[in-house]
């Protein structure tokens, strides 16, 4: 009975690593379906680039510092202001977490615009109010995100571009080239568990230009990489790692995110309440030159750390107040992850520095 025990064992492990997941439309977001999203704490020594056939992913040992929860909705229950601007193909609608102000800009609700159909998914573009004004920069053509049905070795290239105006006040132009292809299948494990899946991994280049009156500007975007896990058992990638391309630094992991079942964080030592972790943090100009202005959402007394790649620290700086202008002039050229830990909540992000 054991050894039969022990066969059926490894025949379940032997198919799961085997297996080669199909994404199609049903496994998309669906208007209703939410997910808990954990990132981990830390962005260094994670490399995102190994992949193959029938590999294995190992992402185990992952230690959660935050949490926030994804919501998708339907395109009817976003306000009619910001509604009427986009097509009616959009058929899911994510909810976004944004921060009161950011600049002294005030933002309000934020939407994410969708379509799933059994050929691909779409992504038509961004909305929400700024300063109570509604407003949608929408993609026409939209980005294909993943033509479907998405299996291995499925290479896609995508143009989108969008433009928003606004008479007498701004004028907002965005273009965007992505090529995609599913680059490896295999096996994913994570806090969450383990999973078959596919892995996908999509890089976008492009510009934004700005235009306030008569003065324009345009930039380039760097070259940004989404490395994506996805599987069947959520309508999410399972495990998402984005990284950006710098000149004379090269490639470095701006975020990590992971689908995950609802955590209870220890609080006993920090006194970091679970529900507030999730607050973005601001850092502008970024990529920075001389200076730079780190501003969180709420009034309180923080401590900031900077360290280099390597995890070493190289300025810790205590203030109290809602932002604080960091001179650089003391830093060299690269990359420098930041950490900023209030009285009850604790923020991180990248600090470019050209």
């Amino acid at each position: 009975m054991q050894k039969t025990y022990l066969f059926i064992g490894i025949m379940i492990l032997w198919s799961v690593s085997i297996s080669q997941p199909i994404i199609e439309k049903n496994h998309l977001p669906v208007p209703g379906y939410s997910a808990y999203i954990s990132t981990p704490d830390t962005l260094l020594q994670v490399d995102p680039t190994p992949t193959d056939t029938n590999y294995h992913w190992d992402f185990s040992d992952f230690t959660v510092i935050s949490q926030r929860k994804d919501s998708f909705i339907a395109l009817s229950a976003v306000p009619f202001a910001i509604r009427f601007q986009v097509p009616g193909e959009v058929n899911v609608v994510q909810t976004q977490n944004t921060p009161d102000s950011v600049g002294g800009v005030e933002l309000g609700e934020a939407f994410t615009f969708f379509e799933a159909n059994d050929t691909a998914y779409l992504g038509y573009g961004i909305g929400g109010t700024v300063s109570a004004l509604p407003l949608a920069l929408i993609n026409f053509p939209p980005d294909v995100i993943y033509s479907l049905p998405l299996t291995y070795d499925q290479r896609d290239t995508s143009y989108s571009e969008a433009e928003l105006a606004v008479p007498g006040l701004l004028y907002v132009k965005r273009e965007q080239l992505r090529i995609t292809h599913v680059d490896g299948w295999g096996t994913l494990s994570t806090p969450y568990g383990m999973f078959s899946v596919l892995r996908v991994n999509s890089s976008t280049t492009g510009s934004d230009t700005l235009s306030f009156d008569t003065l324009g500007v345009r930039v380039n975007n760097p070259l940004q990489t989404e490395y994506k896990w996805i599987g069947v058992e959520e309508r999410i990638p399972l495990l998402q790692v984005n990284t950006v391309t710098v000149d004379s630094v090269g490639e470095f992991v701006n975020s990590i995110a992971y689908a995950d079942s609802m955590r209870n964080f220890d609080t006993t030592s920090t006194g970091i309440e679970k529900t507030n972790l999730t607050k973005p943090l601001s850092i502008y100009p970024n990529p920075a030159q001389n200076q730079t202005t780190i501003e969180l959402p709420d009034f309180g007394g923080y401590s900031i750390e900077i360290y280099d790649l390597n995890g070493k620290l190289v300025q810790k700086t205590a203030f109290r107040g809602g932002k604080i202008d960091l001179n650089l002039f003391a830093f060299k050229k690269g990359v420098y992850p930041v950490k900023v830990v209030g009285e009850r909540q604790v923020y991180t992000g990248k600090l470019v520095i050209r």
